[in-house]
Order: C-alpha cells, then structure tokens, then sequence
C-alpha cells in the first residue's frame, strides 16, 4: 500500500555537511580576523572619538554570528529538495571568458571604457534584454569609474 512513499527519507547529512563546513570556514575566518587580523593591522594612537578597530571588529562579529545563526537554522529546518537538474557547465565559462574579456579591456582602454564593457558584457551573459539596463548600468558604471579617476576616491 503506499509502497512509493514509504522507505523514502530525505537525508539531512548533505545540507548539514555543507552549513557545517561553511560555519568552520567563515566563522573561523571571522574568528581570525577580530582575534589576529584587525588588531595586528590598527593602532589606537590618541585619536578623538571612536578607535580604528571599531568598524571591522563589529561587521566581523555580525559575520560570524550570521554564519553561527545560518547554522542554526538549517538545523532546524527541513531539508530542500535537491535540484533536478545542474545549470550546466557553460554558464559558469562563459562568465569567466567575459570576466578576462572585461579585465583584458580595463588594461588596453583604461578603466572607465574597460569597466562599461566589462558591464555590459556582464548583462548580455546574464540573459538582461532590456535597453535602459544595457544602456544605463554601463553609462552609469562609466561615470563612476571616471568620478572616482579624477577625484582620487
């Protein structure tokens, strides 16, 4: 009688193997970086106001306590269902063949022509077909990047 569903269970083990392995890999990284990074990289000299190590200190900390959180909650989550199928191999290539194509143009045209290419060639690969996306995002990219040329940001 419901021979197709009973004897089916869905492991856990995959979706705990990978949120383990990501909260060893980020939560110690962020464990590296309050414990040994900032403090061996900031100085606190007699500034007014707030001490340099501050800022990193404090993202770190939410970093690790999403990864810790993220954690959590896949254990106590039901699994997802596993994908039917892989996007395939040629998605993730193309994507590399434009990132060198774009970092190819910011080296022979400069960084403001080199980084709308890179942009646009971004877009197309990604699937976007709407005109003021293909033409927007570059443009806007290009003053940016020109902005940030000029004023030394």
């Amino acid at each position: 009688m419901n021979s197709d569903i009973q004897g089916k269970r869905v492991s856990r083990l995959p979706q705990f193997r990978k949120a383990l392995g990501e909260l060893i890999v980020v939560g110690g990284a962020s464990l590296v970086m309050i414990f040994w990074i900032i403090p061996a990289q900031t100085s606190s000299g007699g500034e007014l106001g707030l001490s340099p190590q501050l800022v990193p200190t404090v993202c770190s900390i939410a970093i690790g306590l999403l990864t810790l959180f993220r954690f959590i909650v896949t254990l106590i989550s039901t699994p997802a269902p596993e994908p039917g199928d892989d996007a395939p191999i040629h998605y993730a290539l193309s994507m590399i063949a434009v990132t060198v194509a774009g970092i190819a143009a910011i080296a022979y045209l400069g960084w403001v022509i080199g980084g709308a290419i890179l942009a646009l060639l971004v877009l197309l690969v990604l699937a976007e077909r709407r005109p003021f996306m293909l033409v927007g995002l570059p443009v806007s990219i290009a003053v940016l990047l020109f902005l940030i040329q000029k004023t030394g940001i």
